[in-house]
């Protein structure tokens, strides 16, 4: 297993913000029937109602905390889709819109 280093607390927050704002604050996965899109979800708050940091590659395979790598989703799409049914990401799609912002 390929384990890329932990970024410190206040790495992670300003990721956090930065991935925030790259997705206009909105859910960039819209994968499940429940999608919060086009709510603009927090950085703080409640665990259903606020943003979630998913990584594209995951970190225990080698996914890097990077911008390139993290996309802003909601908790319905990140635990409810990518996670537990494995639904792919159309990333294509993704950084079209990241593009047109």
């Amino acid at each position: 297993m390929i384990r890329i280093p932990e970024p410190t607390p206040s790495e992670k927050q300003a990721l956090r913000v930065k991935v925030q704002e790259l997705a206009g604050g909105q859910c960039e996965l819209r994968l499940h029937k429940r999608c919060l899109y086009p709510q603009i979800l927090p950085l703080s708050g409640d665990l259903l109602w606020r943003g979630h940091l998913v990584h594209i590659r995951a970190r225990s395979i080698g996914g890097e905390w990077t911008t390139e790598n993290c996309l802003w989703g909601c908790a319905f799409c990140h635990n409810g889709s990518s996670h537990t049914t494995g639904t792919p990401i159309d990333m294509e799609a993704i950084m079209q819109r990241r593009k047109g912002q």
